[in-house]
């Protein structure tokens, strides 16, 4: 088939949910197209690789075509673009499958269709609500800009992925009663996931890492994500002190510091505890770097549902989640990781004595069959 893949944003660097589609869906043997915009918004600027121009460059280490188009409006993480409707047809697509609609930059084919299948793929959560929802002027924009966007998917898509179970709830607060049906006839539940050729277990790898890290046969906590102040780290951190207070000795690597006042003040809260040297703080990391501190570590940690908890399950690393409805599909308690239901403290104790227990191998091997993007690329295709 023929696959359009349509984002305001498409960084291959970063990883996002599109980046790993375009390359199953080549994979799987389509032909595939990515239509987005030479933007990269400023808040991960230092994080890409390159800056884009506009135009259509072929990728063939990847198997798919990127056509790049020239912005007319870009704000945040919204953005617009000229002549997107246009250059769709021209591919002649079998399928057109959008990706973040609140970006705008798909508006142009929410529209009715007869020759392709239209599919929209949502990530909607509370994570991704609540922080925005504090920024003055959000109401209106989503009211004004954003919304009327959902209702115009529900309309018109042929069929609605959403990768979190909080998802659909979510978006039927955003649409007219009417559609509610249309919302629950079309929306079939998938997941995040990760690519198998990045995220994998080794034995080696790991020996190595630890090595590296001068760790020793110390446990060791990881948590790789945005470090910004609602992720609240410090309650971790206080948790890894205590546990050292004890003579338990415990490492925590953090992956993700920006050059910016917060991340300076979490380095510099870490710096009074008195077991200091216990804490390895690294800024974003490239894919195999990441991977193998994976490797290194024992027990993962994160705040907020991310990408990234699926790569760290991909090395077989068992799991640590606040429990919230948007990440309930990922973890079996007590065999891939732990959800903290009430208290951090007792969870975190009951983690650390349970990771004696687990199979790295063998728990890398079953994250592999339920999260592989192949088995979800397959599913948003129709397969």
């Amino acid at each position: 088939m023929k696959v359009a893949l349509v984002c305001g944003h498409f960084i291959p660097e970063m990883g996002y949910i599109e980046v790993y589609l375009a390359k199953e869906f080549s994979r799987l043997g389509h032909e595939v197209n990515v239509f987005t915009t030479a933007i990269v918004p400023a808040y991960i600027k230092h994080l890409a690789a390159q800056e884009y121009t506009t135009g259509t460059s072929q990728h063939p280490e990847h198997g798919y075509t990127i056509t790049r188009l020239e912005a007319r409006f870009s704000a945040g993480q919204m953005v617009k673009a000229k002549g997107l409707k246009k250059a769709v047809l021209d591919f002649e697509p079998d399928q057109v499958i959008v990706i973040g609609l609140g970006k705008l930059f798909p508006k142009p084919l929410l529209t009715v269709h007869n020759n392709y299948r239209l599919v929209t793929v949502l990530g909607d959560n509370a994570d991704n609500h609540e922080p925005s929802n504090r920024k003055p002027g959000v109401d209106t924009v989503k009211r004004w800009l954003k919304n009327p966007l959902y209702r115009l998917a529900v309309q018109h898509s042929d069929a609605i992925y959403s990768y979190t179970p909080e998802t659909a709830p979510i978006v039927q607060t955003i649409i007219p009663e009417k559609l509610h049906q249309a919302l629950a006839d079309k929306n079939i539940n998938i997941s995040l996931g990760f690519d198998p050729d990045k995220f994998f277990y080794s034995e080696e790898e790991r020996t190595a890492e630890r090595k590296k890290l001068g760790i020793g046969n110390a446990p060791l906590l990881i948590t790789a994500t945005r470090i910004i102040p609602h992720k609240r780290l410090e309650a971790i951190i206080d948790w890894v002190n205590v546990h050292n207070e004890k003579g338990q000795e415990l490492h925590y690597a953090i992956i993700g510091f920006i050059n910016d006042a917060y991340g300076e003040e979490v380095k510099a809260y870490i710096a009074q505890q008195p077991h200091a040297d216990k804490f390895h703080c690294f800024p974003f990391l490239a894919h195999e770097e990441v991977r193998q501190l994976y490797q290194a570590a024992d027990l993962a940690y994160f705040p907020t549902a991310v990408i990234s908890i699926f790569e760290a399950m991909g090395t077989g690393l068992p799991v640590v989640l606040p429990y919230r409805t948007n990440v309930s599909h990922i973890v079996a308690e007590g065999e891939s990781g732990w959800y903290i239901h009430n208290d951090l403290t007792t969870t975190f104790e009951t983690a650390y004595q349970g990771i004696t227990t687990l199979n790295r191998n063998a728990l890398a091997k079953a994250n592999q069959q339920q999260f592989s993007y192949a088995s979800i690329a397959e599913k948003i295709l129709g397969n």
